[in-house]
């Protein structure tokens, strides 16, 4: 867990309010925009307080879901926002590939520093990103990392939940405000199980043909040659039908799984990094 300074009363009576205050005494920022509800509500937000003194950074690498990036445009096209994409390997951070319970951190730190750099480019030394209130209470060295390097969090500064900025992207009208919320793909690999390009790969495509049969949320956990499914309790028993069993195991088969297996205990959402058994 993260501490953190207490919010000011203003922020535990008008959180909306305070995050305005707080993106408006900012200067020139760089957003770094995941593709997610939180980074995409700080996006709009920012684009009314302090238009045209945005710029949106995305990092593209095998570890994003393809629909995260399709957000991140969209959302940075609707606030007429300058949005950049920057290749990011994290395969190629040092230490991360070992996939140690801190492999967040080595991460983030790596991201925020190549965020940093080309903002310095452009001219722009201020990094914001979408830390949430809720983030602060899960385990999630990243956060230690973004603080090392002085990037800011606005929401968190702000007190705002996650259930809020949902609540207020609805009213804001973000088209996917709803959307599951889908940690990176190197938590679907246990701590210590090396992390390599192939096994992400096979991940990203199995789990995106499972949204695509209207799983989602969804995970698609990997031990290796095994794959362990993970989905909402009330969905489990479409996959004990007989045709779409045979189906599915076919599919993840065919990616490269050997084993394919279904976790009765249902799909249980947590934050990345969250506990140290790598359950997110």
């Amino acid at each position: 867990m993260e501490s953190r300074k207490a919010p000011s009363p203003v922020c535990m009576e008008n959180k909306p309010r305070c995050l305005r205050d707080v993106l408006s005494k900012m200067g020139r920022v760089a957003i770094a925009l995941s593709g997610g509800i939180d980074s995409a509500f700080l996006l709009r937000v920012a684009a009314e307080v302090i238009p045209g003194r945005i710029l949106a950074l995305t990092a593209v690498s095998i570890f994003l879901p393809e629909d995260d990036l399709e957000n991140a445009k969209k959302i940075a096209r609707q606030t007429q926002t300058a949005h950049h994409l920057i290749d990011f390997d994290p395969l190629e951070v040092p230490h991360f590939a070992e996939n140690p319970a801190e492999r967040c951190y080595y991460c983030k730190k790596a991201l925020c520093r190549l965020f940093l750099n080309h903002a310095g480019n452009q001219g722009i030394t201020n990094l914001i990103d979408g830390t949430n209130a809720d983030d602060l209470q899960d385990f999630r060295p990243g956060l230690k990392a973004a603080a090392e390097l002085s990037v800011r969090s606005p929401l968190s500064e702000a007190n705002l939940t996650k259930a809020e900025i949902r609540a207020l992207s609805q009213q804001l009208g973000i088209p996917f405000w709803d959307k599951p919320s889908s940690p990176c793909l190197a938590t679907r690999f246990p701590y210590g199980e090396p992390i390599v390009a192939e096994a992400v790969e096979r991940v990203k495509r199995a789990e995106g043909y499972l949204k695509s049969l209207g799983y989602n949320p969804v995970r698609v956990r990997s031990y290796r040659d095994t794959a362990r499914i993970e989905t909402e309790a009330g969905q489990i028993g479409l996959f004990m039908e007989q045709d779409r069993t045979e189906h599915i195991t076919g599919h993840l088969q065919e990616l490269g799984f050997t084993y394919v297996t279904l976790d009765m205990e249902g799909y249980k959402s947590k934050s990345p990094c969250k506990s140290r058994n790598n359950v997110v």
